[in-house]
């Protein structure tokens, strides 16, 4: 009777062992909301910008990230209206242990510009590939909530030839940004 009993307990225990094996996560959700400014290279002024992101990285802190961002109304000094949005695919290791997890990144994209030198001119518009690079800090406040600090640089691949533009070289500028970060576990 003992002897069932103690089979009993050690088929129970492997079978939770195994069970809560099974719900742990090989995967996390990141979703961040940001705000923040764009300067140097192209963009002489500071530029308010804000956008989104959402990564998937694995339990070693290594995945892939997808990060919308626009900055409007840049150089007013020059322009009349200029703007920048950028769509960009990026690759992202974070360090996932402890409360302060820094990370890198680095990805390829596009970039979408938008100039007008003087009012009632009309507005040029081009697409351009581009990539970027940077990182930041995440500070972990609990499993689900994370303040994120990031810093990044873009810059096209080719030379804008359909806009004007203060500098006639490649279209660069730095993004500086704070953010709110929902986290979830995936299967």
């Amino acid at each position: 009777m003992v002897r069932s009993r103690i089979g009993a307990l050690v088929v129970v225990l492997v079978c939770a062992n195994g069970a809560r094996a099974d719900a742990q996560s090989f995967f996390t959700g990141l979703l961040t909301g940001y705000i923040g400014v764009a300067r140097d290279g192209d963009i002489g002024d500071a530029a308010r910008t804000g956008g989104a992101s959402i990564a998937v990285i694995d339990d070693n802190g290594v995945g892939a990230e997808i990060d919308v961002g626009y900055t409007g109304s840049f150089d007013e000094d020059f322009f009349d209206d200029a703007s920048v949005a950028s769509f960009m695919l990026n690759f992202i290791g974070i360090y996932s242990e402890g409360a302060f997890r820094p990370y890198v990144n680095l990805g390829v994209g596009a970039v979408h510009l938008r100039t007008s030198l003087f009012p009632g001119q009309p507005t040029s518009t081009q697409t351009e590939p581009a990539w970027d690079a940077g990182g930041g800090l995440f500070v972990v406040l609990n499993e689900y909530v994370s303040l994120r600090g990031d810093v990044r640089y873009f810059r096209l691949w080719e030379r804008p030839t359909e806009l004007v533009l203060r500098d006639p070289g490649f279209f660069d500028y730095w993004r500086l940004s704070i953010g709110a970060t929902f986290t979830w576990p995936m299967r």
